[in-house]
């Protein structure tokens, strides 16, 4: 019987598993995504792919240690959980970076707002309901987001719609530096023309 640590068997295998939030890692991502995008249906079917990095996240870690940093990224972690029943997956893939895919969006506007919504969910205060009694003191904290948006259709290679999003995402943080304000930034990849 294998003992399992941190998500990784006794003998390296990955289950798949982030240790801190229990969303899936980057490896069950690439596993969802080449199985989304090895999905037969419709050819105007979309599948949205969105890059979530929360802002200056080392300023929280710095404010309240690593304990609430990592209390924050459990709390939106449970966030992008309920979020998941909407959309086909959400993982951790990084250090305070959350991906969503989401399949069956029909156009760009549909989206836009689905960018919208997933930036407005990340970005409400944090409330003491969310937060357990030793973390407390992140009552009401804001935090805000840089999302990076591509869309493919079945059929189109992972690596390409990867490479957008990546693309896209580093678009939102340039965008989101240049800002004096506001909740984040969302910047599309490849946006059709007149969009």
């Amino acid at each position: 019987m294998d003992m399992y640590l941190d998500g990784v068997g006794a003998y390296g295998e990955d289950r798949g598993i982030d240790p801190l939030t229990g969303l899936g890692n980057r490896r069950a991502f690439d596993r969802q995504l080449d199985q989304a995008l090895g999905q037969g249906g419709e050819a105007s079917a979309q599948l949205g792919l969105f890059f979530v990095s929360l802002d200056h996240f080392k300023r929280i870690n710095d404010q309240y240690g690593h304990e609430g940093g990592d209390q924050v990224l459990v709390v939106m972690a449970n966030r992008l959980r309920v979020w998941a029943e909407l959309a086909g997956c959400v993982c951790r893939i990084g250090g305070d970076e959350f991906v969503v895919l989401q399949p069956g969006l029909s156009d760009w506007p549909e989206t836009a707002v689905f960018a919208e919504r997933l930036l407005e969910l990340v970005c409400n205060p944090l409330g003491t309901e969310e937060l357990p009694e030793v973390a407390l003191e992140l009552d009401s904290l804001c935090v805000t987001a840089s999302i990076g948006v591509a869309v493919g259709t079945p059929g189109v290679a992972a690596d390409e719609l990867l490479r957008s999003a990546d693309a896209a995402l580093y678009g939102a943080i340039r965008r989101r530096s240049d800002s004096t304000g506001g909740d984040g930034a969302i910047y599309f990849a490849d946006l059709p023309p007149g969009s």
